[in-house]
């Protein structure tokens, strides 16, 4: 969406291809999302297998270590997502950082979903609203 509006104020070979990049990442999270389903179901079927069944022990950790490779992969494109919404925010334009900034901060939507900001973390942008002080007094 950012990247949309912010090609229709002003055309810009850097915004079409995060535009590009970024839709690349939501088809893979897309496929990831059956990946992990089809772990799912492995795993499943490996603990049907009836208990003294030899084939039994090592069809669940099989099952088990394929599954594992979905949630690594996750956090792997996670970390590309992010790095290419901290070059995206200031291209935006300035009604659309906002949604940008919310997704840096919990991997969301908005800024006030998910856990307040520990005080450690880096600010990602400049205009970084600090919502810890009304988050610990709205609880």
């Amino acid at each position: 969406m950012v990247c949309a509006l912010a090609t229709k104020k002003e055309e810009s070979l850097e915004l079409n291809d995060l535009e590009a990049r970024l839709s690349s990442l939501k088809e893979g999270f897309l496929h990831l999302a059956e990946k992990d389903e089809e772990a799912f179901t492995a795993v499943m079927a490996a603990y049907r297998l009836p208990r003294e069944d030899e084939r039994r022990r090592p069809a669940i950790e099989g099952a088990l270590l394929d599954a594992a490779e979905v949630p690594l992969k996750v956090a792997s494109d996670g970390v590309s997502l992010l790095s290419l919404l901290v070059v995206l925010v200031p291209l935006g334009t300035r009604q659309s950082v906002s949604d940008v900034g919310g997704r840096c901060d919990h991997g969301e939507g908005s800024d006030r979903s998910g856990p307040p900001q520990r005080a450690d973390q880096p600010r990602l942008y400049e205009g970084q609203r600090d919502n810890r002080s009304s988050d610990a007094t709205s609880r």
